[in-house]
């Protein structure tokens, strides 16, 4: 799973926190409003929705560490559109 065009650069990167448990909590609760069946308590829905929040979480994470590096220790961040791999999220400089 993707996450929403612009989630990143709007939820995460223009609202840093230095408690990066903090900034993922509130990306969770803000993806919660871009799900259209949220207030369903069915079996399959509760699994899907499940199922995409693991797919998320280490993405989450990762955008969090990004923004915490890059506002409060002043690092370079580079943020990979395409995430094919988690090891490019991990990646602090863009050098290859």
């Amino acid at each position: 799973m993707e996450l929403p065009t612009n989630f990143t650069r709007d939820v995460i990167m223009k609202a840093p926190t230095s408690d990066i448990m903090g900034s993922m909590t509130r990306s969770i609760l803000t993806l919660g409003s871009y799900d259209k069946e949220k207030e369903s308590l069915e079996i399959p829905n509760v699994l899907r929705q499940s199922m995409q929040l693991i797919a998320v979480f280490p993405m989450l994470a990762v955008y969090a560490y990004h923004a915490y590096c890059h506002y409060e220790k002043k690092t370079k961040v580079c943020i990979f559109i395409d995430l094919k791999k988690i090891y490019l999220l991990l990646k602090i400089s863009c050098a290859y």
